[in-house]
């Protein structure tokens, strides 16, 4: 709590488990090559928990100065909750596994974010639940796998194209780019 930079720091092989980091001028918990899990990680001036790759697991990221989880590429992140950070609640790079997390009201306080953020290619997305964010789910590229219940989801919660019908339609390729 009010460290100088990263709350905490684990790398090649760690794991982190069942911690906080609250209130650092860093991420909150930065990790390279391990796992998180469950952990909580508020008010960090950079991002909640940082993962590069890794796994984030049932962790809760919340009033992040930025990102509230941050995965690079090969980052799995799963179950985890992410509310009111300033900008994305989950943001990703390539080749990374985004599955049944719940992210709330990301973008809050004047940011501008997305429940979910992939700027990489790769990646597959499913399961999630992404409201009350300026964006539900953000692709910068194409190349990505997003799976989205029929019905469960406007078009406009989803930034980017799909194949077949519009995102929420019954049309079975409506989550498919190509």
């Amino acid at each position: 709590m009010f460290n100088g930079g990263a709350g905490i720091t684990a790398s090649s092989g760690g794991a982190i488990a069942h911690c906080s980091a609250y209130s650092n001028s860093g991420i909150g918990i930065s990790a390279s090559s391990c796992t998180v899990s469950h952990c909580f990680a508020q008010s960090n001036a950079v991002a909640g928990i940082s993962a590069a790759p890794g796994s984030v697991i049932a962790c809760t990221a919340t009033f992040n100065t930025a990102i509230g989880i941050a995965g690079d590429t090969g980052t799995t992140i799963t179950n985890c909750t992410t509310v009111s950070n300033t900008t994305d609640g989950i943001r990703i790079g390539a080749g990374c596994l985004v599955v049944g997390n719940s992210c709330r009201a990301n973008g809050a306080s004047g940011g501008d974010g997305a429940g979910i953020h992939a700027t990489g290619a790769d990646n597959r997305i499913e399961g999630n639940n992404c409201i009350a964010a300026d964006r539900g789910i953000d692709i910068d590229v194409a190349g990505n796998f997003i799976l989205v219940v029929a019905g469960t989801t406007s078009a406009s919660a989803v930034t980017g194209n799909s194949g077949g019908a519009t995102i929420g339609s019954t049309d079975p390729n409506a989550n498919f780019t190509y």
